[in-house]
């Protein structure tokens, strides 16, 4: 229904921001009042009926009974349910015990600011779940990091020195290797034996880097993450306090002009 809403004990924060952008259909709210008028034989009937479909019956300013929204618009019961104003308090009895307009409207403030508010509170725990799970990842996976980074540390070091022992096997002993000093093949040797040396230093180096910047690739993204949850809960506190302020603020009258209908 057409900017209809449910008791406000049971309506969700969606459903308050979809009828507040949908304007009330003047027939539908006339065919909501005759309904609950005609399905009631009292006025405790027909209080329940009307806040089943969101509207808290109360006592008028002028003494009449009204139904008043979750947005704090005002309806007078006789003028939509098309029956004078005697005919509906000889069927609906005194207004004794009725709240008055504004306490209607405190009533209907006090209860959805206290639901909106479990919502946001939900949604915190929610927010805050995901949070930890993701912390415990990332220190699980720096961990994880960490020791990929000492293996690969200590297998460069097994390969360095198995590596430098087969260079030094290149160079001969004894006669021949004085030999090799005296005809230059020595000094040739020991040059090309620097340059693998410099290359197998560079190829370890370069391992490391690739590793290391895997590593951060993926704390990265649950960096990300996280960052993007702070956000999105920083978001959620700031639209919890602007929409409780709006609903109490709504509800007395400080945002938004009476309505043309409930005139």
């Amino acid at each position: 229904m057409q900017g209809e809403l449910a008791d406000p004990n049971n309506v969700t924060l969606a459903q308050y921001q979809q009828a507040k952008r949908l304007k009330k259909d003047p027939a539908q709210v006339k065919r909501t009042f005759q309904d609950c008028r005609a399905a009631s034989d009292s006025r405790a009937a027909f209080a329940a009926a009307l806040r089943e479909r969101g509207y808290i019956l109360a006592k008028g300013d002028r003494r009449g009974f009204v139904g008043v929204d979750l947005f704090g618009g005002v309806f007078p019961v006789s003028r939509w349910t098309g029956e004078r104003a005697k005919a509906v308090k000889a069927k609906l009895g005194s207004l004794d015990g009725l709240p008055t307009v504004e306490k209607a409207k405190d009533e209907i403030a006090s209860t959805l600011s206290a639901r909106f508010d479990a919502e946001f509170e939900e949604a915190e725990i929610r927010i805050q779940d995901r949070a930890a799970t993701l912390k415990a990842r990332l220190l699980e996976l720096r961990q994880d990091q960490q020791r990929a980074r000492e293996k690969l540390c200590g297998e460069q070091e097994t390969r360095r020195i198995a590596e430098t022992k087969r260079r030094q096997q290149r160079f001969r002993r004894g006669a021949l290797g004085l030999w090799d000093r005296i005809t230059g093949k020595h000094a040739r040797l020991t040059k090309q034996m620097e340059a693998r040396a410099y290359e197998a230093v560079r190829r370890d180096q370069a391992e490391r880097d690739q590793v290391i910047f895997e590593q951060l690739e993926k704390r990265r993204k649950l960096d990300g993450r996280l960052t993007r949850l702070r956000l999105l809960r920083d978001r959620r506190n700031l639209a919890r306090s602007q929409k409780l302020s709006e609903i109490s603020g709504l509800l007395s009258g400080r945002f938004a002009p009476r309505n043309k209908m409930q005139r």
